[in-house]
């Protein structure tokens, strides 16, 4: 900027010296040409006095006639010169005035108009009106470190959107997944109530999995807790090996006190992955409680491998999801055409597709001829 500023006022000091000085040259050039102008009037009487003497007098008068008018303009020869000089020099001052007045805008007023209408869009929060940065101005550092002030206003002001989005995100499928052990405590209260646990063994195991589904209420709560303190990332997952074929059996006694039967297609396989069993049986409960929330059939339960994945097949034979719908199905919030009739957040499947992938899977969800599958697909460990 110093350099620029340098070489502008070099131009601007040399044109006002050269406006200056111009006096001085005219003044020179002004005597050269009154000396040529009284050297052409004697040669003209002189050539006046020869046709005299010559006889010609007509010529002679004419002469004269052209003298006297040269005489008088060199009478008035400084008059004329100087006013010509004025106007030259008024012109030359005009134009360098109207030559700074437009530097001076271009360079330093116009950026600031910029900067000033940006800070106006800033002041009624409008943070995405860039400030074109303009390398000729003076002031363009100045204006480069306002315009990443904005840009860093405008990232802070969406990261904290985001934040708060999340947040309720998280309460809300925290809260979700409440009510999945509540549900399950409810079928078995319900079941000792009307007198299905007949024998003290039958018995015992409703207790048991009542207390089972109370540690999971429990972790809910503290995963609730968690986040009050921090984000969704923050939400526990611990990944140990197991064998998955054995662990879904014993997940799926926890939901057998429903009203439809839930078959298990146990396999003749045994394959180990890594996983956290508290998220995965999680998973589990989510997919079954919408199968017999929406479907209210018998639920097919399988495993298989594939390909170096184990998949838990999860089916039901009810009218499936609406195929416009199957693109949105993992979105928060989104609740399906045939949901309208069930209470429900829309966060079951957007917590599964969370958790599984934080696994390292995946999850799908198909519709079949009959009913609606879901695959949960985990890498394997060892088979």
């Amino acid at each position: 900027m110093n350099k620029k500023l340098f070489s502008v006022g070099l131009i601007f000091a040399f044109l006002v010296i050269f406006v200056f000085l111009y006096p001085i040259a005219f003044q020179r050039s002004k005597r050269a040409n009154k000396d040529n102008e009284r050297l052409n009037i004697v040669l003209d009487l002189c050539e006046v006095q020869q046709l005299y003497d010559s006889g010609n007098r007509d010529a002679a008068d004419e002469n004269i006639e052209q003298i006297k008018e040269a005489v008088y303009e060199l009478d008035n020869y400084d008059e004329l010169y100087e006013y010509r000089n004025n106007i030259i020099q008024c012109c030359m001052m005009l134009i360098i005035i109207l030559l700074l007045f437009g530097y001076i805008y271009t360079a330093i007023l116009k950026p600031f108009k910029k900067m000033q209408e940006c800070v106006e869009e800033i002041s009624y929060g409008n943070y995405d009106t860039p400030l074109k940065l303009e390398r000729s101005a003076y002031f363009s550092h100045f204006i480069w470190a306002f315009d990443k002030m904005r840009q860093e206003i405008s990232r802070a002001r969406t990261n904290e959107q985001k934040a708060i989005t999340d947040n309720k995100t998280v309460i809300a499928a925290l809260s979700h997944d409440i009510k999945t052990p509540v549900a399950s405590i409810r079928a078995y209260a319900e079941g000792l109530e009307s007198g299905l646990a007949a024998s003290p063994e039958k018995r015992q195991k409703y207790y048991s999995v009542i207390m089972k589904k109370c540690d999971d209420l429990k972790k809910c709560v503290d995963d609730l807790v968690l986040h009050s303190l921090t984000d969704l990332d923050r939400l526990s997952i611990k990944n140990s090996e197991f064998e998955l074929c054995e662990f879904t059996e014993k997940t799926l006694v926890d939901f057998a006190a429903g009203n439809k039967a839930i078959n298990y297609h146990k396999p003749d396989f045994t394959v180990w992955i890594k996983a956290d069993q508290g998220r995965l049986a999680q998973i589990i409960g989510n997919l079954i409680g919408n199968s017999q929330k929406y479907a209210d059939t018998e639920i097919d339960v399988s495993v298989t491998a594939k390909k170096g994945n184990a998949e838990i097949h999860i089916r039901d034979y009810g009218p499936g999801i609406p195929d416009e719908d199957i693109p949105f199905i993992f979105d928060k919030f989104y609740r399906g055409q045939n949901s309208s009739a069930s209470e429900g957040t829309g966060l079951g499947l957007y917590i599964v597709k969370y958790l599984t992938e934080k696994m390292g899977g995946n999850i799908e969800i198909k519709n079949r001829s009959a009913g609606c599958e879901a695959v949960v697909i985990i890498p394997i460990r060892k088979q």
